[in-house]
């Protein structure tokens, strides 16, 4: 079990998310907002829950920037109640579906508990001193904090028998380092300038960060050792350097401010893994090394099939048992299968966590490691009766709601949208019908002249009737627009939607060759001559079955939300929802006012 517990960042980082969901416990006697049937009901405190747990930071920011935003939340979670009422009058809560998913969730949020009460208060407790911070500063001052530069040349070649060679000969002649490199360099862009690379800093692009600091700590007049990056054998010249002393950004207190919480991360990490691990000696886990290369294995299959990877797996291989224990927490009983671990790593890990650990070479083990955390964390939650606090159990009631809405919904309304179809004339109606909107395509040059008054757009409107060719003189004389006016009124090409509208009718409605009668905008008067227009038979996308299928997408896409609310409101109605609009613009409310007092000073203007 020496590697059981590599994972801890990942973990670290939900049971934050988890720990920050939970805030402060809410009064008692919470106002109720909404009732729907027999036995959803939500109250103030329930929907401030709801608000912390399933909503997004980016998309609570997005509803705050609405003038009606409580309402609107409640309307939506309205709907998430309404389905997860109908899942309950359907059983879905007793389905294996539902029984698993919830159990593979409960943990998560018990482990995020049990950090978050348990683990957490010690970590806040450690001290970073200055000792600390200097052994950081002294490990990490080459990668992180160096601030000099060097003039360097260098040689790249293919192997190291090479670049041996030319190191032994240049290091007794540094001299000849430029002749060497264009007779030797693979690096095409600099070996006629016989290596030169100029002045280097740290976070220089043109290295791999692999090679880097051998440039970066070349000294003055010396060939470097060879140095192998994936371009091949490196050897460095500097012919300048900045003094020692500046090499390195200052210890000093602005630097040890920046270096402390890294030094207490670091700390806390390891304080963190410490704890888990006393927790994980008590509870005698073992492994299954058998089950292990099993782990998400037929997840792993779908992906290389979706990518067009070849399946190696033998035709006649038997697909694991779900029931397969992967892991066992022996003192509390607890057993860990593979359907476990399989339905862990497709609902409860983020993409990007899979993608990180799946670079590692053992990563099903590390998964299972993490979800061992998981589970005796989850263990002591329950065992020390943690879970009973009423604040989490009303973010347990929201995520059990959530969870039997989705399932409800899959099981009984998507069947029904995906009955919808979208028919081929309704797809031309359509296209005919938005054409000259959404699918226009083409463009016109003109020219304009632009001036303040009616009267004087007549007066060159009249005079431009009898002399046309005059547009530009007048343009140039006449024309209000600083932009246009100096090139005799010219615009250029333009596309639809890059107008004001009167003026983009009057440009898109002239014929080639004519100009505009006077039309008004914002700006003032205008006249607008036509130049040059696409071919007509480019000026809307062409309907293609490419285009078919984007557009019977779209009209299937708002086919399907149309009749998902007609449903929705068909259940309203059965189950009598009542809202109590006094009680809105208490939810979220505290979260609001958390927001604003976090803000920036705004300006009147903001």
């Amino acid at each position: 079990m020496a590697n059981k517990h590599i994972s801890l960042l990942a973990f670290l980082i939900a049971a934050m998310i988890c720990a920050a969901l939970s805030g402060p416990v809410m009064a008692e006697g919470s106002t109720q907002v909404f009732t729907a049937g027999k036995s959803a009901a939500y109250t103030v405190d329930d929907l401030d829950s709801a608000w912390r747990s399933e909503i997004p930071d980016q998309t609570k920011y997005q509803y705050v920037s609405q003038p009606d935003w409580q309402m609107r939340f409640v309307e939506n979670w309205v709907q998430v109640a309404v389905l997860a009422e109908k899942g309950r009058l359907n059983k879905i809560q007793e389905s294996e579906d539902f029984k698993l998913t919830w159990s593979i969730r409960e943990a998560s949020l018990n482990a995020g508990l049990y950090f978050e009460k348990i683990i957490a208060p010690e970590l806040a407790k450690i001290q970073v001193s200055e000792d600390e911070i200097k052994s950081f500063y002294e490990k990490n001052k080459q990668a992180r904090y160096f601030s000099g530069w060097r003039e360097v040349s260098h040689i790249i070649v293919a192997d190291k028998a090479l670049a041996d060679k030319l190191y032994a000969e240049l290091s007794k002649k540094p001299d000849g380092f430029a002749a060497a490199a264009k007779q030797h360099s693979l690096d095409e862009d600099t070996k006629d300038k016989g290596g030169a690379l100029g002045r280097i800093t740290a976070g220089d692009d043109r290295f791999p960060p692999e090679i880097l600091p051998v440039y970066l700590q070349a000294v003055a007049g010396k060939v470097s050792a060879p140095a192998q990056s994936r371009f091949g054998w490196h050897l460095v010249l500097a012919s300048a350097a900045s003094k020692p002393d500046e090499d390195y950004k200052p210890l000093d207190e602005a630097l040890k401010n920046e270096i402390r919480p890294l030094v207490s991360a670091e700390k806390q990490q390891a304080a963190a893994l410490a704890a888990i691990t006393a927790q994980l000696d008590k509870l005698d886990v073992k492994i299954n090394d058998d089950a292990v290369p099993m782990i998400a294995a037929e997840w792993l299959r779908e992906m290389k099939r979706q990518s067009g990877v070849p399946d190696e797996t033998p035709a006649d291989a038997k697909k694991p048992d779900p029931a397969t224990v992967a892991a066992t927490l022996g003192k509390p009983g607890v057993k860990i299968t593979l359907r476990e671990l399989d339905l862990a790593w497709t609902q409860e890990m983020g993409d990007g966590f899979k993608s990180q650990l799946m670079a590692q070479p053992d990563w099903q083990r590390t998964f299972l490691s993490r979800w061992i955390e998981v589970a005796a964390l989850a263990h002591l939650t329950r065992e020390q009766k943690l879970d009973q606090d009423p604040d989490f159990q009303r973010i347990i009631r929201v995520k059990k709601d959530s969870l039997l809405a989705t399932l409800y919904f899959e099981k009984f309304v998507n069947p029904e949208l995906d009955k919808l179809a979208v028919s081929d004339d309704e797809i031309k109606s359509w296209y005919d019908t938005n054409k000259e909107t959404a699918l226009y395509t083409g463009w016109r040059e003109s020219s304009h002249i632009l001036v303040a008054s009616r009267e004087e757009i007549d007066k060159i409107y009249a005079e431009l009737k009898k002399s046309p060719d005059k547009f530009a003189e007048l343009a140039g004389k006449h024309s209000l627009d600083p932009g246009s006016k100096d090139k005799g009124g010219v615009l250029g090409r333009v596309s639809k939607g890059q107008f004001v509208p009167e003026a983009e009718k009057a440009v898109f409605g002239t014929p080639v060759g004519k100009m505009s009668e006077p039309v008004q905008t914002q700006f003032g008067w205008h006249i607008f001559l036509v130049t040059a227009a696409s071919d007509p038979k480019d000026d809307y996308m062409p309907f293609t079955d490419e285009l078919k299928e984007q557009i019977r997408s779209r009209l299937l896409t708002d086919r399907r939300r149309a009749q998902f609310l007609d449903i929705i409101s068909k259940y309203r109605t059965e189950m009598t929802v009542q809202i109590n609009q006094a009680a809105v613009p208490e939810v979220g409310a505290r979260w609001a006012e958390a927001l604003k007092k976090n803000l920036p000073p705004m300006s009147p203007q903001q």
